[in-house]
């Protein structure tokens, strides 16, 4: 088998399910196949170096009182917070997800954090501006870890 007639030489080199290609890098950027062991070494350490975008908001949410129990439209929302404790407070459905962040961050001193919910957790950042509601935080457990 030559690698014209080898059915995986595709295989791994950013092809899209239809048919396009996605090695982003343009006319210049060479197929992995094409380059030297030396290359690919400088390319997968380049790769493993860049950082992953963070959704950085511009705007700020200000933490609001907490409604009462039983109030209506009023949803609870538990939290680990990067110490290990644990907490819970209620929030209206109609508020921002980006208040989840305000009332994490008056826990640790207004330190930036990441927070993770779900299963398996995922990064909730990119939902900052949706209602907790829409996000689908009610009773979730939300983990928290210090930026």
């Amino acid at each position: 088998m030559t690698r014209a007639t080898d059915p995986w030489k595709g295989v791994g080199s950013g092809r899209r399910l239809d048919g396009g290609n996605n090695n982003g890098g343009g006319s210049n950027s060479k197929s992995i196949h094409d380059m030297s062991e030396e290359e690919m070494l400088q390319y997968a350490m380049a790769a493993s170096l860049e950082q992953p975008a963070r959704a950085e908001k511009s705007a700020s949410y200000e933490l609001t009182d907490e409604p009462l129990e039983g109030a209506p439209n009023a949803v609870k929302c538990n939290f680990r917070l990067p110490d290990g404790t644990r907490t819970s407070r209620r929030f209206l459905s109609s508020e921002r997800v980006g208040v989840l962040y305000a009332f994490v961050e008056s826990k640790c001193s207004q330190q930036k954090v990441e927070l993770r919910a779900g299963f398996p957790p995922k990064d909730i950042a990119s939902r900052q501006d949706d209602t907790i509601e829409r996000a689908k935080l009610s009773g979730e457990m939300i983990l928290s870890k210090l930026l």
